[in-house]
């Protein structure tokens, strides 16, 4: 770790941002002969046999600059995207140094994604290379010879160290991401040497943590910028691949952070698991970018670690819950979560000071407080628009303002609360009906629900069916008609449109590739389900 004022001084130097930061950081930290530690679970494909688990900044640098020089002489020129299609590894951070060295940009493509997927992500986004293992070469459809296919094995034959890097510009495209395909076909996300760095910059000497161990998707923007916010205070990181329950609560108990970073799905797997079983004192916050946590599952987590009260450790930890998407460099709200605290309900806090956050109706006007409408926010880490699609690109433009996709009220206390995605809320003869509100209130009043999802379709003979997916809680036992009776008793509590149907199935369904539900799976499959139907004893 490093003194606030060292850390002015890093963030200080000229032209410092997301395409350079590695050797900003390995110039300050080398004329002081240290460096931050980085460990991973899982060995990189640059030397797999070796299968070196621990690195410092220089030999990122060492590795990434002799992949450089294979890049460039397999033919990438500056300024063009390279699409990498990786196991959830260390490798993509590797091979984001090495790309930007030379003034070119990864794009990332989450190893998740089916074959057919990934290859029209991957043709559509334009790209000349595809960088991926000879298994996920042959399992693409409709390999274009337009296209270079190459393995890691293959481009580790024409490493060559480089003499010089590119010089960056504030907007130099310096990745490409995508979204989780919440809405269809994931969208390729564009980040910039200053846009991605943004927040960084704004909030990096408040962050704390010694010892962080990340379980993002390494293959998205949120896990780059927690490893820059990470090195940057000169704190250690540890990349984890291997996402059970089971390996991250062992690789908690052998490296003991006291900062865990993940999607909400990461701490659903979590709650399953009986965590008295673990020693998790270590652990001092928990944190989570994306959609709001839930309130069970924050406060089962909150009572284990620890925190300090006038330096004397109290037992129960913090859990810091942002929101913010693949659309977003760095969060744009931020709610802490503690043990004496009791602000849920999907309370999403406040915007960053760096942001302009407003709530805006279907013409881009602003909306008072407490009514509900599209979040729109304006700041410099807001993604520059979606790669080959001005259409998209402007369509979520409103104002200035850029749409989340999300619907949310401001209290007369300024604080935000999220009710449900612009995708997903349902329309009923009795008035609005917002999913994710209905979700969270549910899971707090009935205590048999481990987790839910409120859907409604339309049946073959033109009705509408409100159904809600839900997963018990291990050792709970209820039928679906008398769950219905508990849910519908809370709906009619807070005079919300009644449920017609329940479905008991796993929270692991219908998941994207980054842990996020998607409704719009359900609702597709859901008129040819024969398992959608409530009945006693189902």
């Amino acid at each position: 770790m490093i003194t606030p004022e060292e850390i002015k001084k890093i963030i200080s130097s000229e032209n410092i941002g997301a395409g350079n930061f590695i050797h900003h950081l390995n110039n300050y930290f080398s004329e002081r002969g240290m460096s931050p530690k980085i460990t991973c679970d899982v060995p990189t494909y640059d030397n797999p046999e070796e299968e070196k688990s621990q690195f410092e900044i220089n030999d990122l640098i060492k590795i990434s600059d002799q992949l450089s020089g294979a890049y460039i002489a397999l033919g990438v020129q500056k300024r063009e995207p390279v699409a990498l299609y990786f196991d959830d590894t260390i490798d993509y951070l590797i091979h984001f140094i090495a790309l930007n060295n030379i003034g070119s940009f990864p794009i990332f493509v989450n190893g998740d994604l089916s074959s057919h997927i990934a290859m029209s992500f991957m043709r559509n986004s334009g790209t000349k290379f595809i960088i991926s293992t000879e298994e996920r070469i042959n399992s693409l459809d409709d390999k274009s010879t337009d296209i270079q296919f190459i393995t890691p094995k293959e481009l580790n034959l024409l490493k060559k160290s480089i003499s010089s890097y590119y010089q960056h510009h504030a907007d130099d495209i310096i990745l490409l991401g995508h979204t989780s395909g919440t809405t269809g076909l994931p969208k390729p996300v564009i980040f910039t040497h200053e846009s991605m760095f943004h927040g960084i910059l704004k909030e990096v000497s408040k962050q704390r943590g010694k010892q962080i161990l990340s379980m993002f998707p390494h293959s998205h923007g949120a896990s780059m910028t927690l490893i820059m916010l990470t090195l940057t205070r000169g704190a250690a990181i540890h990349i984890q691949s291997k996402k059970t329950a089971f390996d991250i609560l062992d690789s908690i108990e052998q490296i003991k952070p006291d900062t865990v970073a993940a999607f909400p799905k990461i701490f659903v797997d979590l709650c399953r698991e009986d965590l008295n079983d673990w020693d998790l004192d270590s652990i001092s916050h928990w944190v989570s970018t994306g959609d709001a946590n839930h309130e069970p599952h924050i406060r089962k987590l909150i009572s284990y670690g620890h925190h300090f009260v006038d330096g004397k450790k109290e037992r129960g930890s913090f859990f810091i819950d942002n929101l913010g998407s693949s659309e977003f460099a760095f969060a744009m709200f931020r709610n802490i979560h503690q043990p004496k605290t009791d602000r849920y309900d999907r309370c999403i806090g406040i915007p960053f000071s760096w942001v302009d956050a407003a709530i805006l109706d279907a013409d881009g006007n602003v909306l008072p407080n407490n009514q509900v409408g599209m979040l729109g926010v304006i700041s410099k880490s807001v993604t520059m628009g979606y790669w080959n699609n001005h259409l998209l690109t402007e369509k979520n433009r409103v104002n200035g303002y850029w749409l989340t996709g999300d619907l949310v009220y401001r209290t007369n206390d300024g604080f935000f609360y999220h009710v449900d995605r612009t995708s997903d809320w349902i329309k009923t003869p009795q008035g609005p009906l917002y999913s994710t509100q209905c979700e969270e209130w549910l899971l707090k009043n009935i205590d048999s629900i481990f987790d839910i999802s409120i859907v409604a379709t339309s049946l073959p003979n033109g009705d509408q069916q409100t159904t809600a997916i839900v997963e018990l809680k291990a050792g709970h036992e209820i039928s679906p008609a008398t769950l219905l009776q508990n849910i519908n008793a809370c709906h009619q509590e807070k005079q919300w449109p009644l449920i017609d149907n329940i479905v008991y199935q796993s929270a692991d369904n219908d998941l994207g590739v980054t842990g996020k539900k998607l409704k719009r799976k359900i609702r597709d499959r859901m008129p040819e389900d024969n398992s959608m139907v409530t009945e006693e004893g189902n």
